[in-house]
């Protein structure tokens, strides 16, 4: 890390001032209202902590998409005491690695933690669930019987090479550049240190989550060609993180439908108790967690789409979850937009606030209306012009509390409190992407912290 690498001395103020009371307590929590206080959050200077042009180790398959980061960060304290920040891409996901905050690095010679599966397979099957493939988050069971593995979720793309009659897909190419895309999350696992990360994949054991509709390259029948490309499944999971009731839980973005409509997009939540057990997980149903999002293909499959949490005031705010010990919620941290004005256009990013969003809970069930923290270009519209080039944009929003990292007890960075760090990656231009933080300062009013008035 390169101390002279800032962004120079821009600091974003963001006073956050909830307009209505929102009810937590679905699980029989009390309720909370957020009317009778007001939350600051202050953005210090940016630092660079990985460069593209100096750090990239390149493709582990010529012609496929580089190492860059294309996820959010997520922090881990292995068993021998070492830091682990993902930040990698797929086909080959790389990860940082050091003793402390300011010596984490990439050392390519190493290889990627975890590479893609059956991407140099034309014929791919979608009923394999192993294919382009992201970690979305690492856990630590400490008081498991085994509390050196890592335990990882997976965010796992299925763009269909296959050449069938009328395709809309892109024939012989399974990378993100094929449209087509049957979007799931599925399981890893690490016995020495994060290094390498292995599946068990034989019959789809590895799976999670996965869409009850299988995949069908012609489902998306509102659309004319050539943009039918349908996209549809689950993707973007959260990290992992451990509600006091024993449970693990996983937040995640959910496109239930291959046609495109904004009703049918949403964020879900998921939980287990045996991290071990990837068909454990089960969804939120609205009342409870009984939805098991299996395999699609197999006989007696479920057919029940997973419950959105917190539609009306999170809509799909999906990213990085911690304890807010400060707070005393749980914070919420992601991209999303939101409308400036009555009647925005779709077509104008003026009319629109994109950025980095907040929102809290007691429960991960019901959550305060998503607010902004830090407003900034985003990738796609209505925050670009159409055709607009994404370049400058900030993405894949998260926080990691640095001060955990002295408490032995929180060695998956769950908690935060009132002086974590933002960690994002500012979009240059083509694969040129950077990995950045930011010190942030949450205040409430009435509660003195570090850093507050």
């Amino acid at each position: 890390i390169d101390d002279d690498m800032v962004e120079g001395d821009e600091t974003v103020v963001a006073t956050i001032l909830p307009s209505a009371a929102y009810l937590v307590g679905a699980q029989g929590a009390a309720s909370v209202n957020l009317l009778d206080y007001e939350i600051t959050f202050a953005l210090g200077a940016g630092q660079k902590i990985w460069d593209y042009g100096d750090s990239s180790c390149g493709s582990v398959v010529p012609g496929a998409s580089p190492d860059l980061p294309d996820l959010q960060a997520r922090a881990l304290k292995t068993a021998s005491g070492e830091l682990i920040i993902t930040r990698g891409n797929s086909p080959g996901f790389y990860v940082l690695r050091g003793t402390t905050f300011n010596n984490i690095r990439t050392i390519c010679a190493d290889g990627p933690t975890i590479t893609a599966g059956n991407i140099d397979d034309p014929n791919s099957a979608p009923e394999a669930f192993y294919h382009q493939q992201w970690i979305g988050g690492l856990y630590r069971e400490l008081t498991s019987g085994n509390p050196n593995r890592i335990y990882a979720i997976i965010h796992n793309e299925y763009h269909d090479p296959r050449n069938i009659p009328g395709t809309p897909c892109k024939v012989g190419d399974e990378s993100p550049a094929n449209q087509c895309n049957y979007v799931s999350i599925t399981s890893a696992y690490s016995d020495d240190d994060g290094k390498t990360f292995a599946q068990n994949t034989q019959n789809a054991q590895h799976l999670i989550a996965a869409h009850h509709l299988s995949w069908d390259p012609f489902s998306n029948t509102v659309v004319a060609p050539p943009s039918n490309q349908p996209v549809y499944g689950f993707h973007q999971p959260s990290n992992i993180i451990r509600h006091t009731d024993g449970y693990y839980y996983v937040l995640f973005a959910a496109i239930n439908s291959p046609i495109p409509s904004h009703t049918t997009r949403g964020a879900c939540l998921i939980r287990t108790q045996n991290l071990g057990d990837p068909s454990s997980w089960r969804a939120w149903d609205g009342s409870g967690f009984t939805i098991h999002l299996g395999n699609p293909y197999l006989p007696n499959a479920n057919t029940q789409d997973c419950a959105f949490v917190s539609k009306g005031t999170i809509d799909q705010l999906t990213g990085s979850i911690t304890y807010n010990t400060y707070l005393g919620k749980y914070l919420l941290i992601g991209g999303s937009v939101l409308p400036k004005v009555a009647n925005a256009d779709p077509l104008n990013p003026n009319d629109w606030a994109c950025g980095t969003y907040y929102s809290l809970s007691d429960d991960l069930i019901v959550w305060s209306r998503k607010k902004i923290i830090w407003e900034s270009q985003g990738v796609n519209p209505p925050c670009l012009q159409v055709g607009q080039l994404p370049h400058g944009s900030i993405v894949y929003p998260s926080i990691i509390d640095h001060s955990q990292v002295n408490d032995p007890t929180d060695v998956n960075f769950e908690k935060s409190d009132n002086q974590p760090h933002l960690y994002y990656v500012r979009w240059n231009s083509g694969p040129d992407r950077d990995l950045w933080r930011r010190p942030l300062t949450i205040c409430e009013t009435g509660k003195p912290a570090p850093g507050c008035p």
